[in-house]
């Protein structure tokens, strides 16, 4: 079956062309002291394969690629096509190949895996020349070393110095002056002083080539030779001895059957189709066929390793992420190791757009001093503005607390209350400080003037606006955006509406007849309770404009707070039920406990503290009946119907004996939503009547499809469900926590995976976490 013959030759093609001819087409030329010396040599007129070593002395650097012409300018010798080009002890890393150009010998050596020629000198490759017939006899000519282009560890091009050779040419007298060794070339003889050969002695037929290895007309066994056209018994090969007899043998993967009509492996699940090998792919069962997505290694430029079971790198160069400000990526034994960003001095940043440090027009400083015990409210943090050259008339930036402990309270341009004694008020009075509230731990602050009156920041160094928080003294849990806009709702499994205490209001609150609803509430993160440290306050998207709205280049400096506790405030330290918590020395300590909980389901009745986690387990509900967790209820079904979905259980894939599932309403006309990755088709567990219930570019499947095999229709599978050894029956908090610490993850790929990576596109975005909000509280969840 030479069909893959023909594939990996057209790879190695392009592999070749991709990664060893570009560079030497755009050399970055610096100084070294590099030489290429053409050594000398001697042939018989007509004689074959004679030898001619090339040598390098690169003393200073390591040396990854090397490209030269070796040109005989009367084009009396030419490369030997068996033999033409063997690497030397100093290359046993690298691939020679040669090519004939009018009077050269081009050739191109570069490395396998990674190798580098060491610092040194001596031959690193074997030329062998044929002599023309007509060479002038007891004449020399000069070897010339043209178009010379070699490259160091980092692929820079060096500068070399070329040193010619010389080719003596001669009559033969006796048959043993013109054996070139080679037993393709034939019978060699001498006549008329001219060396001359018999040729090929085999027949070229199919197995029956000239094998110069092993000095016989048989192919070397495995050699790929004529397809019998069956798919069945695999690729045929060679046998070494003259015949196309060999047969890999079945190509279908796993338990999967081999169909010899349909040149396919046919399957009844996924895992008949599993190969064993990790460098093609994930295999998988689609529509009854075996299919398989690749290489796992193609999307992210690395390279297969069988043995190892990952993806690895051979040169730095594949680990560059095109990062000026992240510094030099590098691949050290296969793995991408992350570089070492610039360290820039004091007041410059580092200009990615420059791909250098630049001075920074202005720099905000967040106050390093601030502190605040849990629960306490109105703590000032002191936000710097060092601007020596230009008047500045407005300042936006977020400023970050990577663990949401704290709640802003104010922000204000009036200096005076905290300082003592108070300095320069270089905001006029008439500038207004805004602030939105946390979103994710983010504030968002403007400093500018809201009637545009003309006025700016004075030139100068020191504060310009404080800041005042809250150490947070309660669990605030945030829902998804409510349905009146700008409107934030804290309390956990509420309602709220407009004015409603458990309202936090945003400054710019324009609601009109909004309220918040449960739809809100489908998803919560995770309550995050304030504890004591120092925490880090960092400025992010900085934005500041001088007196003209012109933008400045500015850079900003994080600030800490640090958070501490009082011996009778143990109860503020956590305020979780499920640990006892005190303060020791002005810090938080907590102990997991096993206390009764209460984990906001009606559905289930044991709730016990464990690993400082409320749990719960049980059920309200009597046999033949089924619980609700929606509507609190415990609902008797029909016959035939255990579920309660109105699909009778001998056509519900939903439905999942001992522990039916009430959260899916999989009637006949409902699907589910259908993703497609890498030629992939799974169910996202999400239901649908129509594509319009669905993501951008899924589709609505109907009939309750049930892509992965596994008996258990998409639609009623938990995907969300990604803490499967702690809590394999839901979608609850720890699934929630799971996301949360993955949140943000571009890298997700089999080598390091990511478990939050629901929808499966090799990143956990907000894709993943609606299908999340789609399935929390999702009970009864079966093992997928």
């Amino acid at each position: 079956m030479s069909r893959k013959h023909f594939q990996k030759k057209s790879y190695f093609r392009l592999f070749f062309f991709s990664f060893t001819l570009l560079p030497f087409l755009f050399p970055s030329l610096i100084m070294a002291n590099v030489t290429i010396t053409a050594g000398n040599g001697s042939g018989y007129l007509g004689s074959q394969n004679n030898p001619v070593q090339v040598s390098l002395d690169n003393p200073d650097d390591k040396v990854r690629n090397v490209a030269i012409d070796i040109c005989d300018v009367d084009d009396y010798i030419n490369t030997n096509a068996v033999t033409g080009c063997e690497t030397t002890l100093r290359t046993a890393d690298f691939t020679c190949m040669v090519y004939e150009i009018s009077g050269c010998a081009r050739v191109y050596l570069f490395p396998v895996q990674g190798g580098l020629i060491a610092k040194g000198t001596g031959s690193i490759v074997t030329l062998n020349f044929d002599v023309s017939a007509s060479a002038p006899s007891g004449q020399s000519r000069a070897l010339n070393v043209q178009n010379t282009v070699v490259q160091d560890e980092a692929q820079n091009t060096l500068t070399v110095t070329p040193v010619s050779g010389v080719f003596d040419f001669s009559s033969c007298s006796t048959d043993p002056q013109c054996d070139d060794g080679l037993y393709c070339s034939g019978t060699d003889t001498c006549s008329g002083g001219v060396c001359l050969h018999t040729g090929d002695p085999c027949p070229g037929t199919d197995c029956n080539r000239c094998n110069e290895a092993d000095d016989t007309c048989f192919d070397p066994s495995g050699t790929a030779c004529s397809d019998d056209n069956l798919y069945c018994n695999g690729s045929e090969t060679c046998d070494g001895s003259g015949n196309c007899s060999v047969h890999s043998g079945d190509p279908c993967p796993g338990t999967s059957s081999c169909n010899e009509a349909g040149d396919n492996c046919t399957c009844s699940d996924t895992p008949d189709c599993d190969d064993g090998l990790y460098c093609t792919g994930l295999d998988y069962c689609l529509v009854g066929y075996c299919n398989s997505i690749g290489d796992p290694c193609t999307s992210s430029g690395l390279h297969c390793d069988e043995p190892g079971g990952q993806c690895v790198c051979w040169y730095d160069n594949e680990c560059d992420d095109g990062l000026y400000c992240n510094g030099a990526e590098t691949c050290s034994a296969g793995q991408c190791l992350p570089g070492t960003p610039p360290s820039c001095p004091p007041s410059y940043f580092c200009n990615e757009a420059g791909d250098n440090c630049t001075l920074a027009d202005v720099t905000l400083t967040v106050d390093l001093n601030a502190a605040g015990l849990i629960g306490w409210n109105d703590n000032p943090v002191s936000i710097g503005l060092t601007n020596l050259y230009d008047k500045v008339g407005a300042v936006q930036f977020e400023i970050c607390d990577e663990n949401d402990y704290l709640a802003v309270t104010g922000c204000t341009t009036d200096l005076s209350l905290y300082n003592n004694p108070p300095p320069p008020n270089r905001v006029p009075s008439g500038m207004t400080c805004l602030y939105s509230p946390s979103i994710n731990g983010c504030d968002s602050i403007l400093v500018y003037d809201p009637v545009s009156s003309g006025l700016f920041i004075s030139q100068g160094t020191g504060p310009i606006l404080t800041m005042l928080y809250e150490v947070k003294g309660e669990c605030w849990t945030r829902g998804a955006p409510c349905s009146c806009a700008e409107t934030d709702c804290y309390e956990l499994g509420t309602e709220c509406f407009v004015g409603d205490p458990n309202c936090y209001l945003l400054v710019h609150n324009e609601c009109s007849g909004g309220s918040c609803t449960t739809g809100c509430y489908q998803l919560k993160e995770p309550c995050m309770y304030a504890d004591t440290g120092d925490i880090s306050l960092d400025p992010q998207n900085l934005a500041v404009s001088d007196d003209s709205q012109i933008e400045l280049s500015a850079l900003g400096n994080s600030g800490q707070f640090k958070i501490s506790c009082t011996p009778f405030q143990g109860e503020k330290c956590n305020n979780n039920v499920c640990t006892d918590d005190t303060c020791d020395n002005n810090t938080c300590v907590h102990v997991p406990n096993s206390a009764p909980c209460d984990d906001g389901l009606y559905c289930t009745t044991t709730d016990i503290c464990s690993g400082g986690q409320c749990g719960g387990s049980g059920t309200p509900c009597g046999a033949g009946e089924i619980c609700n967790e929606d509507n609190d209820t415990c609902v008797s079904c029909g016959t035939g119907d255990n579920d309660c979905d109105g699909v009778q259980d001998i056509s519900d894939n939903c439905f999942v004996t001992g522990s039916p599932d009430t959260d899916t309403p999989n009637g006949p006309a409902r699907g589910s939503c259908a993703a497609t990755t890498s030629g992939v088709v799974y169910g996202t567990g999400i239901d649908c009547m129509d594509a319009a219930e669905c993501l951008a570019g899924q589709t609505c499947q109907k009939n309750q499809e049930d892509y992965n095999a596994n008996g258990v229709g998409d639609v009623c599978e938990c995907y969300a469900n990604i803490d499967i050894n702690m809590s394999p029956s839901k979608v609850d908090i720890f699934d929630l926590l799971v996301m949360k610490g993955e949140y943000g993850r571009m890298d997700c790929n089999q080598v390091t995976p990511c478990d939050a990576d629901i929808d499966g596109n090799g990143k956990v975005d907000i894709f993943d976490l609606l299908i999340m909000k789609s399935q929390y509280n999702w009970t009864n969840c079966p093992v997928i």
